[in-house]
């Protein structure tokens, strides 16, 4: 396996864009129901329960496979129901990310994701779910959160 950026996902996400990382990854802790959770990106090993736990990362670092459409099985069941849950709507984007990765390379893909998930007007980091920029309150076309997630 190649060294990897920590945001870089083995499923195709960007941890740039999650408010976890957001939040934490200057060293900091989020406050949640289970206690404080941290996270440095998917490929440390500071993560939350829900990604240290991910079986799609286990597998990938079981398999040596440094994205998961490296992997003569893909796209497997488990993948396929992680793009597919409807609580996180920005998963059906990976399949896309994997294929730009795969396409441009790493670092290219890591600088559209960056430029992505800033706001517009005052270039603050942004998560998946805002809808409005902490720092200067623009309107963001983030993912609208499902009913009930």
């Amino acid at each position: 396996m190649t060294a990897r950026s920590p945001v870089s996902a083995y499923c195709g996400l960007y941890c740039g864009s999650c408010r976890t990382y957001l939040e934490t990854a200057d060293g900091g802790a989020l406050p949640t129901d289970a206690g404080p959770v941290t996270c440095r990106g998917c490929r440390s090993d500071v993560n939350p329960p829900w990604c240290a736990e991910c079986v799609l990362k286990a597998c990938a670092r079981r398999k040596g496979v440094d994205f998961c459409d490296l992997c003569g099985e893909f796209p497997c069941a488990d993948f396929v129901a992680f793009r597919d849950d409807p609580r996180y709507p920005y998963h059906t984007e990976a399949p896309e990310h994997l294929r730009t990765i795969a396409e441009l390379g790493e670092r290219a893909w890591l600088a559209l994701m960056e430029a992505r998930w800033r706001c517009t007007a005052c270039g603050q980091a942004r998560a998946w779910f805002d809808r409005e920029c902490e720092r200067c309150g623009g309107s963001l076309p983030g993912f609208t959160r499902p009913a009930g997630a």
